[in-house]
This record gives structure tokens, C-alpha cells and sequence, in this order.
């Protein structure tokens, strides 16, 4: 399975959200993360990219940069509730390579953080359909900082 995920994250990275979505489109997503929101009751920060977020545990040191190397582990699931993946052992990448939305995130967080956000599709793999992840999809993750360099 962590041969499969590695090849995703790959796939991901030269991806990097590669596409682009109308006005209208964006708005679908952004009413579909509203309606999660309010349904599960949440309190979440949206930044100007669309990002919705909330910093649960702040950490310690230093704010992450973009040419850090993170550490981290995390649960990914669709607005269904249905779990893409789960991370329970620390994965370790380069900021400057990960997905819009966790590249965003890493930057407002410092080791030991914890955050749950929600990626709407612009941010994530965007119209690209992965194994788990259908094309177009809002994610939900629950990420925990576990070291920088």
C-alpha cells in the first residue's frame, strides 16, 4: 500500500493542480465545502485561495518555509466521509513539491502542529482522477507536523 500512496504522491507532485475551473465551477465547490461545513457543525478559516482550515495545536519553533523538508502524518477522506488514506507512520517531503493546499497550510504551521483543513479541487489534484480520489473532489485532511529540516 505505501508503494502505491509513493506513487500517487509522485503522480501529485508533477500534477501540481495543473487545471483550471470557471467561476461557476469554483462556486459549486465552494457551496459543496460550505454545506459539509455547516452540516458537521465546524468552525474553519478561509484564506483567499479557498483553503478552509483551522489550526488545532499551534507547535512550537519556527513557522515552516517553503524550502523545508516535512515530516507528517494524515488522514485523507472526500466530503463523503469515505477515507482515501491514512498516514499513521511520518511521511517525509519537500514543501515546494507537495499539493497547492498543503503547501499553503505547511507555511502557517510550526513543528508539532496539528490542523484539519479542507481542499477544495483547484488546490488539491484538480480534474486528474487518481485510484481513491475522483476527478474534481474536495478533500478533508487531518494532518499532524511531526519534524522540519
Amino acid at each position: 500500500m505505501l508503494q502505491k500512496i509513493i506513487g500517487s504522491i509522485i503522480l501529485i507532485i508533477s500534477l501540481q493542480s495543473c487545471s483550471t475551473y470557471s467561476s461557476e465551477e469554483l462556486n459549486n465547490f465552494d457551496s459543496e465545502i460550505n454545506k459539509y461545513i455547516k452540516d458537521n457543525k465546524l468552525e474553519l478559516i478561509k484564506s483567499n485561495s479557498g483553503l478552509y482550515y483551522n489550526i488545532l495545536e499551534k507547535g512550537k519553533g519556527d513557522f515552516i518555509q517553503l524550502t523545508d523538508s516535512v515530516s507528517f502524518k494524515y488522514e485523507g477522506k472526500l466530503l463523503s466521509g469515505e477515507i482515501f488514506d491514512k498516514q499513521t507512520k511520518p511521511i517525509t517531503f519537500n514543501v515546494k513539491d507537495l499539493i497547492a493546499g498543503w503547501k499553503e497550510i505547511m507555511l502557517k504551521l510550526k513543528p508539532g502542529a496539528k490542523v484539519f483543513l479542507i481542499v477544495p479541487p483547484h488546490l488539491g489534484y484538480g480534474t486528474h482522477d487518481l485510484d481513491d480520489i475522483p476527478a474534481s473532489s474536495s478533500l478533508v485532511f487531518n494532518m499532524e507536523i511531526i519534524d522540519v529540516q
